[in-house]
């Protein structure tokens, strides 16, 4: 199983207890969840958390969570072109990408 870590504002976090982390509105793309694969380098996904922290978020937590291998995915830079793809080659993909 895949698995992903969700960063999120402490005030979210009760929620996300009690309902799960669910699917909003995403500029106009439909639905999502922004997620980024596990990893042991925290320098792959710290651009987001200092995103974050601009955006005016003072604590963040991180969930983290699972899914299938085979589960449909969106992957793509944050103002980029997105691809479907699986859990699994999203990892893939993640990991292999250095820029």
């Amino acid at each position: 199983m895949a698995q992903f870590i969700h960063l999120t504002d402490k005030h979210r976090l009760g929620m996300i207890r009690r309902n799960g982390i669910t699917a909003r509105p995403v500029f106009g793309r439909g639905k999502g969840v922004f997620a980024t694969p596990v990893t042991r380098n925290f320098l792959l996904f710290y651009q987001w958390l200092r995103e974050l922290r601009r955006s005016g978020i003072q604590t963040v937590y991180a969930v983290q969570f699972r899914l299938d291998d085979e589960a449909e995915v969106v992957i793509g830079r944050y103002n980029g072109e997105r691809v479907t793809t699986t859990a699994a080659d999203a990892v893939r993909l993640f990991m292999e990408h250095k820029t």
